[in-house]
């Protein structure tokens, strides 16, 4: 298959453009975070070993105002979340996967990280 350099271009562009996205989404997500949460618990655990490099976290988070969590800042997350493994993919677990939910009496975010190594 043959490129021409024009091509090559449009696909670095959208790529570029892609990441640009991504990121902004991500800082947006850290900012609120930061700004209206604070950190309640954080288990973190090495299923295998640590060497190896997998990962499982979980992570509650409650409002700073002790406020119910927002269907909309839930949403914000879950959606960012659902572009990640769209865009990875059966590789997105490699890169880290991130799934957001909200506890049952609505109070607080729980975030569930886990990253899986290739060997």
């Amino acid at each position: 298959m043959k490129l021409t350099k024009n091509q090559l271009r449009k696909i670095i562009k959208e790529e570029i453009s892609g990441l640009l996205i991504q990121e902004s989404s991500s800082k947006e997500i850290q900012d609120l975070l930061e700004k209206d949460y604070e950190k309640v618990s954080e288990q973190t655990s090495y299923p295998y070993r640590r060497s190896r490099g997998d990962i499982r976290r979980t992570t509650v988070y409650k409002r700073k105002d002790g406020e119910a969590i927002p269907d909309q800042d839930l949403k914000m997350i879950q959606d960012y979340e659902s572009d990640f493994l769209q865009k990875y993919g059966s590789f997105a677990g490699f890169r880290g996967v991130y799934e957001t939910t909200k506890s049952e009496d609505g109070m607080s975010l729980i975030v569930k990280y886990s990253k899986t190594s290739a060997g």
